[in-house]
């Protein structure tokens, strides 16, 4: 973006820097700690910490942190609408081919994964096909099982440990770079919360984002999600409530109710409301509950409990998701009046009336 005075003066631009990005993102706490910039940065001057992004070396002004940002000002979503391929389109769901309800047929997925089982269904027919060298997901933290870690996946054994749902934030992308510069793969499945699939359809369709990165990404999965938490804050929470973390299997969000469970057993069951307090700030700022820019979105809000709701948005995700199911992972059915009831969720956090 080219200041008024500089264009008046007909003066070389400056280039977007992450210092940019410290007044327009960061400052504001705007910041989906998505890990895009640390990813991005070709001299590894950026890093992630529990607060956000940090510089930890001088910036080479590349301006790659900074285009590739979903949350600068040089974002824009009808850029990233235009590469989708899905002919129909609605108002709060966004671009897509079809919308189904779906679930895996595996015994050991239904049990560890969440709802239906089919991200990690998906992840695990694409391994097995070579139809991608690896995934970035969110996997369990060494120390803290709870404390999502980002994760480059590379063997079904891997998808498995990172199956079920985490609901503290995770920098997910910054296992992009790993991807590209450790292990050199060439096709990469994304999965993540919205704002991580915006982050990653951007780098692939921006042109001065870190586009060697976004050319490697082969799928991109979204999560459906209204908010994520605070991890610090939501320790805090779950301890004054004698929550022993280290004995939680499960933890799920059903019919407006935050569920823990330890021993196959339900030990918490409270309003999602009471837990307003450890939202991150930066979810404040989101509108989109249903990964508009994936390849394929997936999640509960409209289908039968051990069903998962699964919107279909490109010709891309259509191949992953139809050779799974004729191949015997996934099977299907109609959502029916589903779809009203996830538009009805998906309008309330559009309209920013959601929070908390």
């Amino acid at each position: 973006m080219v200041s008024k005075k500089e264009e008046s003066h007909g003066m070389v631009p400056r280039p977007k820097i992450f210092g940019n990005l410290i007044g327009e993102v960061i400052a504001k706490k705007i910041c989906c700690k998505c890990g895009l910039c640390v990813s991005s940065c070709p001299v590894n001057s950026i890093m992630m910490t529990e607060e956000g992004p940090k510089l930890i070396s001088p910036c080479k002004q590349c301006e790659a942190c900074y285009y590739g940002c979903p949350r600068s000002q040089a974002f824009s979503g009808e850029l990233l609408e235009t590469s989708l391929t899905s002919g129909n389109r609605d108002d709060v769901l966004g671009r897509y081919v079809k919308i189904i309800s779906a679930r895996t047929t595996s015994d050991e997925i239904r049990a560890r994964g969440q709802d239906g089982g089919v991200v990690t269904t998906l992840l695990i027919y694409a391994i097995k096909n070579k139809m991608i060298d690896g995934a970035v997901v969110a996997s369990k933290g060494h120390q803290d099982p709870w404390k999502p870690m980002p994760k480059l996946a590379l063997t079904v054994e891997d998808v498995l440990n990172a199956a079920g749902a985490k609901y503290s934030n995770c920098p997910n992308l910054v296992a992009l770079g790993d991807a590209l510069f450790c292990y050199n793969l060439d096709k990469v499945c994304v999965v993540g919360v919205p704002c991580q699939v915006t982050a990653a359809r951007n780098v692939k369709v921006q042109p001065k984002a870190a586009r060697k990165i976004g050319d490697k990404i082969e799928f991109i999965i979204g999560l459906f999600c209204v908010e994520t938490f605070n991890h610090k804050r939501l320790l805090e929470y779950l301890t004054t409530r004698g929550i022993d973390m280290q004995r939680v299997s499960k933890f799920d969000i059903k019919d407006g109710k935050f569920k823990a469970y330890a021993d196959n057993a339900e030990v918490l069951c409270v309003p999602v409301k009471d837990l307003k307090d450890c939202v991150n700030e930066f979810c404040y700022v989101c509108r989109d509950l249903t990964a508009l820019y994936a390849d394929i979105s997936v999640g509960a809000i409209g289908s039968q409990r051990g069903w998962s709701t699964v919107i279909i948005r490109t010709d891309r995700g259509a191949e992953l998701f139809e050779s799974a199911v004729r191949e015997g992972y996934l099977e299907v059915k109609d959502i029916g009046e589903g779809i009203a009831a996830l538009k009805k969720v998906a309008e309330r956090k559009a309209s920013g009336k959601w929070l908390l």
